[in-house]
């Protein structure tokens, strides 16, 4: 099976928060299963999905600390700005509303970033 640059992003991602846990950290999290592609009729298949509860733009990653909650847009880039241009529209405005809400939200290109936010909120006791 062909890997995406993005798939083994979330891969390295994934084993980082396996490597938390495994330190004691009480971070928890998951990947979002928004992305898919039907093999027929789009606009059909996505408005079940819509119907679901799932939202266009949506994160690739929740992550949990306590009450805490980072979500996370990862992008195969070479920088912020790169990962940023790279958005959706419907990615860029789920950021926005986040943002607006207050929510922790990032987009990152690398698991060093998001490595970076955690630490930030405090999360791995630094």
């Amino acid at each position: 099976m062909s890997k995406k640059p993005e798939d083994k992003l979330s891969n390295k991602l994934k084993l980082q928060l396996v490597s938390w846990q495994l330190e004691g950290f009480g971070i928890t999290g998951f990947h979002v299963p928004n992305e898919f592609v039907p093999k027929t009729n789009a606009a059909r298949a996505w408005e079940a999905k819509e119907f679901i509860g799932c939202v266009k733009g949506a994160p690739d990653w929740v992550l949990r600390c306590g009450a805490g909650c980072l979500t996370v847009e990862l992008k195969d880039a070479k920088s912020d700005a790169e990962a940023w241009r790279k958005c959706s529209e419907e990615q860029k405005e789920y950021a926005m509303r986040a943002w607006k809400a207050g929510e922790e939200h990032i987009v990152a290109w690398n698991v060093e970033a998001v490595a970076e936010a955690v630490r930030g909120l405090g999360w791995l006791g630094d």
